[in-house]
């Protein structure tokens, strides 16, 4: 009579790190054991969120939604693996199966991108009537909200504008997010608000005033209500700073306000491109009387 004996089961894979916190599409070292025990593994890696972000695209995985890809197993104790793309910054929890041998869970956090906000050019498309008076003399104004965080900035004047004139935005105007820092972090959503002014007889002290009260005001709401739809406060702002201005002197005439925003999802994927930007234009168009413009601006994403 012949015996035969019955091989164990060879072991789960074990995770001990994942190094470094990267940015999706970036890679990543998993350090751990048992990552050779069967020839050619082809390890499944899955991407659980633990911070409620949500996912462009998913499979599940025990009951879970989780984002997967494929591993590449460089040795028993390491394996690289890509960060996928559609993975918003957060915590995830990271598990891996060879075969039908699952690992440990590892919590492991995804690296916020960083995105700059300029406005480049404000161009003249129709000079306000009647234009033997004088050229137009125009301050921008923004309210910029992120996540849970709201600012507000504007520009001093820019004058002699007639028909067809355009001028860059300077250098201390031009980047509104982060107003005046550069680049800064998005994780949920970035909403930007900009209103155009004709001033001729301008008061840019006034916009001064408004700017900062806004900024304060906005930022109690926030205080006051937590999670909110940013997008939502900066629409509704917007009509308060138009007021304000008027109230506080120059009698400026309003030429319009445009709405911007952005989830994180939407951002990652404007910008997922070899330059890392796009541009776009806001466009004022008012009648003869008030006059027309056009803004530029871009938005880059920085790694």
């Amino acid at each position: 009579m012949g015996f035969s004996v019955r091989q164990p089961p060879p072991p789960a894979p074990v995770i001990d790190s994942i190094a470094p916190s990267q940015y999706p599409g970036r890679k990543a070292i998993v350090t751990g054991r048992n990552f050779l025990t069967t020839p050619n593994p082809t390890p499944g890696v899955w991407f659980l969120p633990l911070d409620e972000q949500p996912l462009a695209s998913y499979v599940m995985f025990e009951g879970e939604k989780a984002a997967f890809t494929l591993g590449r197993v460089l040795s028993d104790n390491q394996m690289e693996v890509t960060i996928p793309e559609i993975l918003l910054p957060g915590n995830y929890q990271v598990v891996m199966a060879i075969g039908d041998r699952v690992s440990n869970r590892l919590v492991y956090p995804v690296r916020a991108y960083r995105y700059q906000v300029n406005f480049l050019k404000l161009r003249c498309v129709d000079e306000s009537d009647p234009e033997w008076v004088g050229s137009d003399e125009v301050v921008t104004t923004w309210v910029i909200a992120r996540d849970t965080e709201v600012w507000a900035k504007n520009t001093g004047e820019y004058g002699n504008f007639d028909d067809g004139d355009e001028q860059s935005y300077k250098t201390g105007d031009r980047t509104v997010f982060l107003p005046g820092a550069g680049p800064g972090e998005v994780r949920q959503v970035l909403a930007v608000s900009t209103s155009l002014y004709e001033w001729d007889a301008g008061d840019v002290s006034a916009a001064n005033t408004v700017v900062g009260f806004v900024g304060d005001l906005a930022a109690q709401i926030l205080n006051a209500f937590g999670k909110v739809e940013l997008a939502a406060v900066v629409k509704a702002l917007t009509p308060l700073v138009q007021k304000l201005i008027s109230w506080l002197g120059g009698d400026p005439d309003p030429l319009g306000t445009r709405n911007l925003g952005w989830s994180a999802l939407e951002l990652l994927q404007a910008t997922n491109n070899a330059q890392r930007r796009f541009t776009g234009k806001l466009e004022f168009r008012n009648n003869d009387d008030t006059g027309s413009y056009e803004v530029t601006y871009e938005i880059i994403r920085v790694e």
